[in-house]
């Protein structure tokens, strides 16, 4: 009930949805068909009174979402019949829909009406054939070769996927080290343990498709190479699970398109690693900090998209807002071979997509600095994020107490820094982390923790993670 209240106050819209997800629901039963009607009376009159539930949603993935609806299956009673009933006679003033993805074409998830749900990774995984999951031609690749090409190639993939709305994003990503060995015997801490097919699974899907554990090896693997252990996996398969968001989230503010985005999902309900951003004990992964910068207000993010590479800006509210920007080719160590100037119009309605026209060249990264009015910004994007050899970083970190108890972390990047990571103790409040510095830059961040500085940990993509 407070979450309800919460959002009424801080302008939060609901998405409502009854409690009948991925599953049929066997209605042609008097006594179902009373307990149904029973829980959707209660539930909506306990609800209806909040001004921030702005729809209805009667089930999740169920009759039609990825292929015609065939009449003859359990559902039809409850989401045509019951729960529209109910919110009709109880609520009408609140929007209703059947079920998530939904359209009105065969298939619910039609990129053309309603609402969609899809993802990078899968098209990355399932484009190729995973597990014998669809004939391809390899092109005299081995089914290996081409999965991690088009792994490392994601963003490909993103072009074609808009839609009205993106209902739901699904990436998966596991959770936190420090989470993992809580609930994980120390003996079967491994890349082949049973333990993790057995611990991530869960999804009413998985008997159709490898298992998550498996999928989240092969999409870490295939961009950023062999796993040495479980804490390798876990920084790689955590950084994928972010880039494909970022992706995700960036080109769906800026497509033209697209009307609204939400991921899937938000946190865990048991230990364990799936598409959450939030593990179960609460520590935030990698991608929670993507989807915080390209949900910000003014988002400017340089970003591939396709074989492209774009300087993406996007803005909330009204009125239009001047881009001036010059992107530079540099070295890792921060030596700047070429530049480009660009300029544009960034408004609520219109978003700006400007082509950089530099060459992509490995250990190389670009750096675009600007003003949208007078508002100035720096976002980087690393060209070779996935060569073998990397980085070899060189920064500094220096951290301060604040006035009201707080602490303000300051790194200082020499070369090139890749997802900089901060651990301030357990459930430390970080305002932000996971990301990039060009040399030369530095940034602060300033973070809330019951422990000492002296016990922060700090790492790069370079290092090991214990944490």
């Amino acid at each position: 009930d407070d979450f309800y209240t919460y959002c009424d106050q801080m302008g939060i819209m609901v998405w409502q949805e009854f409690m009948f997800a991925c599953s049929e629901i066997p209605d042609d039963i008097p006594d179902m068909q009373s307990q149904i009607t029973e829980e959707a009376v209660y539930q909506v009159k306990r609800l209806r009174n909040h001004p921030s539930i702005v729809m209805w949603c009667g089930m999740n993935e169920v009759r039609g979402s990825f292929n015609e609806e065939e009449e003859e299956r359990y559902g039809v009673v409850t989401l045509h019949y019951l729960l529209r009933g109910v919110v009709g006679q109880l609520r009408p003033e609140t929007p209703y829909i059947r079920s998530s993805p939904f359209a009105y074409a065969d298939t619910e998830n039609d990129a053309f009406e309603g609402d969609c749900h899809n993802n990078l990774s899968e098209r990355c995984l399932f484009g190729a054939s995973f597990k014998g999951f669809e004939k391809y031609n390899y092109e005299g690749k081995s089914e290996e070769e081409l999965l991690t090409e088009r792994i490392k190639n994601f963003e490909r993939y993103v072009v074609g996927t808009e839609s009205n709305f993106s209902s739901e994003c699904a990436v998966l990503g596991l959770c936190n080290y420090e989470s993992l060995v809580k609930f994980t015997p120390k003996e079967k801490i491994s890349l082949d343990s049973k333990f993790f097919e057995e611990r991530f699974l869960g999804n009413p899907y998985t008997y159709v498709m490898p298992t998550f554990f498996e999928r989240q090896k092969v999409l870490a693997k295939g961009m950023f190479g062999d796993l040495k252990n479980m804490k390798d996996l876990v920084k790689k398969a955590n950084r994928s699970q972010y880039e494909i968001m970022k992706t995700e989230i960036i080109y769906s503010r800026v497509n033209g398109r697209s009307n609204g985005f939400l991921n899937w999902m938000y946190n865990d309900i048991w230990p364990t690693g799936t598409w959450s951003v939030v593990d179960y004990y609460l520590s935030r992964k990698p991608a929670f900090y993507a989807i915080k910068r390209c949900f910000a207000p003014l988002m400017t993010e340089v970003c591939r998209i396709g074989d492209e590479y774009f300087l993406c800006v996007a803005k909330n509210g009204e009125g239009e807002a001047k881009v001036e920007c010059e992107v530079t080719l540099k070295t890792y160590h921060g030596k700047a071979e070429i530049s480009q100037k660009l300029c544009g119009s960034v408004s609520g309605a219109s978003p700006l997509k400007l082509k950089i026209e530099l060459p992509v060249l490995p250990g190389r990264y670009f750096e675009a600095r600007g003003y949208v009015c007078d508002t100035p910004f720096v976002s980087v994007c690393d060209l070779g994020r996935y060569d073998e050899d990397r980085y070899n970083t060189e920064y500094s970190v220096n951290t301060a107490e604040g006035e009201k108890g707080e602490y303000f972390v300051t790194v200082k990047a020499s070369s090139y820094l890749p997802f900089f990571k901060i651990w301030a103790g357990e459930n430390a409040d970080i305002e932000d982390n996971y990301f990039d510095l060009g040399a030369g830059e530095e940034k602060t961040v300033r973070v809330l923790s019951d422990i000492q500085p002296e016990n922060f940990v700090f790492n790069s993509f370079d290092d090991e993670w214990n944490k």
